[in-house]
C-alpha cells in the first residue's frame, strides 16, 4: 500500500463529517492515476497488479487472470449483438511450454519444466510484472518498476532476433497501462491492454487492442466496473457487482456484444475466467474445478479437477492452472504436465518457439539505467539538537541531497531503520519504485530534514516534521504545505493527523525510521 493509499484508507474513516462526498476522491485522483501498484501478490499473481492499478474486487476473485474497475457499468444496445465467428486460427494440439514473469525476470520453461531461456534486467529494475509471447517468436512485457529512460508502465516489445526491446506503447501523462494478454486472430497477433486515462476521481478504464503486425490500435470497450480477459477477437467482461450472480458478457474486437449461452448463466463471484488465445473457448475455474466451454454453443470440451487451483491463464498452447504446489499445463488436446509452482508474477502457455538473440536483454541498451532523483540544493540550517542527532541528520541530508541511494541503504542496514510498513524489499528497490511512481523519496527526505522537528520524550526520539507529533502546530502545517499537495495537506489538517512521510532519529543518533502512512 503506497503513501496516498495509506492516507486515503485512514482519512476515509475520520473525515467523512468534514468534507463533501467527492472531496477526498478529487484530492487523491492525481496520485491514483499515476501510481499503479507493481508488485503482484503471491496468490493473486497478475490479478493483484491489475486490481491495484484500477481498484477492484481483488480479494473476492483470486482466480481471475486480469482485473479492472472503474465506475458505473455501460451496456451495449441490442442491435449490436453478433454471433461468435467461426474458427479462424488452427487449434494447436500440444503446449510447448510456459512463459514465467516474476522477480527474477522472464523464464521460458518447456512442457517438462526445463528452463530453455532466462532473461533479466539490471537491478533495481529486475522484476517483471507480466510477460506474454507475441506469437512471432518474441515477447511483450512490463517491468514491475520501469527503468529509466522509459516512461513508467511502458509496454515493451522484445522482437524475434532483437537484442534490446523497444517501447510498444507508453501510458498517457497521468494515466496508466496494464497488459491483459496477447491473442491470435486471422489478421495477426493482437495485444490487449487496459488504459486508464487522466480524469477526475473515477477515470475511465478502456480496453484497447493493438495488431502487432499492422501497428494499428482499436478501442474495444470501456470496462465500467468489470474485469476482463481476452483472446482471438473476443473479450469476456465479468460483472461481479452482484455477489450472488457474476455474469459474463462477450464482445468482439469492435466492441459489439457477442451472443453466447454462457452470458445467461450465474457464476460464483470467485470464479476465474480466461478466454483461449483463438477466442473460441473460455475456461472457468472455481473451487479447483476447471471447465472449458465453447463460447458460441456452451458445449463443455474439457473438465479437470485440480485441487487447490486458484488461477487459470489461456495461451496458444493451452491452459496454465496454478496451485501452491505446482503449475498444471494443459494442452489443447487435454494432455497434462506438472511444472514448478509460481507464487508471484504471470504464467502463460505458448506454442510458437521463441527466436530471441543470445544477447537479448529486457532492460535498456546500457546497464547504467539511472535512478529517479533530483539533487537537492541548499544548506541545512542548524537546529537545537543533541550532537549525535545533529550528526545523523547532517549525514542523511547530505546523502539524500546527492541522491546517494546506496549510502542511505547502508545506514538503514547499520541502524536498523524502518523504511516501509510490511514491505521487506531492499530499500533501494523500494525507493526507486516510489520514485518511478511519482514520489522522489530521497528529495523528500532532504526537504523534511529542513523542517522544524518535534521531540517525543517518552521514546527519546526527534521527528521531522513536527506536525506528526503535534497536529495542533499551525506553523508546522504551513511547512508541510510547502512540499505536499496543498489540498492533501489541508485534508490531513482537517482530520487532525499527519500521515505523510516522516523521519525519526533517536537521542543516541540512531536513524529509527523514514516511513509514511499509519
Amino acid at each position: 500500500m503506497n503513501t496516498e493509499e495509506r492516507i486515503r484508507h485512514h482519512l476515509e474513516q475520520t473525515t467523512a463529517p468534514l468534507r463533501a462526498p467527492d472531496r477526498l476522491d478529487r484530492v487523491m485522483a492525481e496520485g491514483r492515476r499515476r501510481k499503479m501498484r507493481n508488485r503482484a501478490a503471491g496468490v493473486l499473481g497478475a490479478a493483484a497488479l491489475l486490481a491495484a492499478a484500477v481498484g477492484v474486487l481483488g480479494a473476492l476473485q483470486p482466480a481471475t487472470p486480469q482485473v479492472a474497475d472503474t465506475s458505473s457499468p455501460t451496456s451495449l444496445p441490442p442491435d449490436q449483438v453478433t454471433s461468435v465467428p467461426a474458427t479462424t486460427v488452427p487449434v494447436v494440439d500440444s503446449a510447448l511450454g510456459v512463459v514465467v514473469a516474476g522477480p527474477e525476470g522472464i523464464e521460458v520453461l518447456d512442457a517438462n519444466g526445463s528452463s530453455q531461456l532466462h532473461l533479466t534486467s539490471p537491478d533495481p529494475y529486475g522484476e517483471i510484472a507480466v510477460a506474454y509471447p507475441d506469437g512471432r517468436g518474441g515477447l511483450v512485457y512490463q517491468h514491475a518498476t520501469t527503468p529509466l529512460p522509459w516512461e513508467p508502465q511502458s509496454i515493451l516489445w522484445l522482437r524475434a532476433g532483437s537484442e534490446s526491446p523497444s517501447v510498444l506503447t507508453a501510458a498517457p501523462e497521468g494515466g496508466s497501462l496494464v497488459i491483459v494478454g496477447t491473442a491470435h486472430t486471422e489478421e495477426g497477433p493482437v495485444l490487449y491492454y487496459l488504459q486508464q486515462s487522466p480524469g477526475e476521481a473515477d477515470p475511465e478504464v478502456r480496453l484497447l487492442a493493438t495488431n502487432l503486425d499492422r501497428g494499428t490500435t482499436t478501442e474495444v470497450t470501456s470496462l465500467g466496473g468489470r474485469d476482463v480477459t481476452a483472446g482471438g477477437n473476443i473479450a469476456a467482461l465479468m460483472d461481479r457487482s452482484d455477489l450472488s450472480c457474476t455474469q459474463v458478457t462477450f464482445v468482439d474486437i469492435s466492441g459489439s456484444e457477442v451472443e453466447s449461452p454462457l452470458s445467461d448463466e450465474c457464476l460464483n463471484v470467485a470464479t476465474g475466467v480466461a478466454v483461449s488465445a483463438n477466442g473460441n473457448t473460455a475456461a472457468f475455474l472455481n473451487g479447483g474445478q476447471l471447465v472449458v466451454r465453447v463460447i458460441a454453443t456452451g458445449e463443455v470440451v474439457l473438465e479437470r479437477e485440480i485441487p487447490g487451483a486458484y488461477m487459470v491463464t489461456g495461451g496458444q498452447g493451452g491452459w496454465a492452472v496454478r496451485t501452491e504446489e505446482e503449475t498444471v499445463l494443459i494442452g489443447s488436446d487435454g494432455s497434462l504436465s506438472s511444472l514448478p509452482p509460481v507464487q508471484v508474477g504471470t504464467v502463460v502457455p505458448f506454442a510458437v518457439p521463441f527466436e530471441l538473440s543470445e544477447s537479448a536483454r529486457l532492460g535498456p541498451e546500457t546497464e547504467e539505467t539511472g535512478l529517479p532523483c533530483t539533487p537537492t540544493s541548499g544548506d541545512l540550517v542548524d537546529q537545537d539538537l543533541p550532537a549525535p542527532v545533529a550528526e545523523t541528520r547532517q549525514q542523511l541530508f547530505e546523502l539524500a541531497s546527492a541522491c546517494d541511494y546506496e549510502g542511505l541503504a547502508a545506514i538503514v542496514e547499520a541502524h536498523g531503520a524502518n523504511f516501509t510498513f510490511g514491505d521487506n524489499s531492499d530499500p533501494v528497490e523500494h525507493w526507486v519504485r516510489e520514485g518511478r511512481s511519482g514520489e522522489e523519496p530521497l528529495s523528500l527526505l532532504a526537504r523534511l530534514l529542513q523542517t522544524e522537528p518535534a521531540y517525543e520524550a517518552e521514546s527519546g526520539r526527534w521527528v521531522w516534521p513536527a506536525v506528526f507529533l503535534d497536529p495542533s502546530d499551525e506553523a508546522a502545517w504551513e511547512q508541510v504545505g510547502e512540499f505536499y499537495d496543498p489540498e492533501l495537506a489541508e485534508l490531513m489538517r482537517d482530520a487532525g493527523e499527519y500521515l505523510g512521510h516522516r523521519v525519526g532519529i533517536g537521542d543516541d543518533g540512531q536513524w529509527m525510521f523514514y516511513v509514511a502512512g499509519d
